[in-house]
């Protein structure tokens, strides 16, 4: 099935990435690297988590102006907005509208995930920002932005996988679960499926808070 495949193939390239983004850290910085990874799960958790809460307010700023194209003109019709606008918006939500939400067919899984290459370049787009908040402030924050950005990366791609999963195959059962689940579960399955409704709203892919303080939640 789609989302399984997606997960296992996604998580698989996370993991190698990892590995060997943690290994160059090391290789250029050793000193550096030895010094954060021992400076404490409560100091690397907290580093990861501010990073992660970030990502959701980029998240929704990515996905609004770059790969829905909502920057002006002349810069949406330029490389690298173009691309990326170009596969989203003009590519995956024309393969699933609303009528044809669930990905069943091969041909629709185009453009419905990010290159695997994606993981290395979103750390490497950080990274400056990353070095610059470590010049500031103490603590494990190249670390903790490398560790943040690898989970809200794995976490958009999973989840958007599992949005788009076959209703009867996985949604169904859990959205007909008696009680608060099953309405939770609604919930989250109605969630994206509106933002194909109206990729205006509901831009947040992996918790709706951007959504919620900046208005845009459908």
């Amino acid at each position: 099935m789609y989302y399984q495949k997606v997960i296992r193939s996604t998580n698989e390239w996370v993991f190698l990435w990892l590995i060997s983004i943690l290994f160059v850290f090391w290789f250029l910085a050793k000193d550096t690297f030895i010094a954060q990874a021992t400076s404490g799960l409560v100091a690397i958790f907290s580093a990861t988590a501010a990073v992660i809460v970030i990502n959701i307010f980029v998240e929704w700023g990515f996905h609004k102006y770059v790969l829905h194209g909502m920057f002006p003109g002349f810069l949406r019709n330029h490389w690298p907005v173009k691309s990326f606008y170009e596969a989203h918006d003009g590519v995956h939500h024309v393969l699933t509208p609303v009528a044809h939400y669930a990905i069943l067919e091969e041909a629709q899984t185009k453009s419905s995930t990010f290159p695997f290459w994606s993981l290395p370049v979103f750390i490497l787009i950080y990274l400056p920002f990353l070095l610059l908040a470590q010049a500031f402030f103490s603590g494990p924050i190249i670390l903790g932005g490398i560790l943040g950005v690898t989970a809200s990366y794995t976490s958009y791609e999973n989840l958007h996988a599992l949005y788009h999963a076959d209703y009867e195959l996985f949604w169904r059962e859990r959205i007909e679960t008696p009680g608060w689940r099953g309405k939770c579960w609604e919930k989250v399955f109605e969630y994206h499926k509106k933002h194909h409704a109206d990729s205006s709203k509901n831009l947040n892919m992996v918790f709706p808070l951007a959504d919620c303080l900046l208005g845009t939640v459908a």
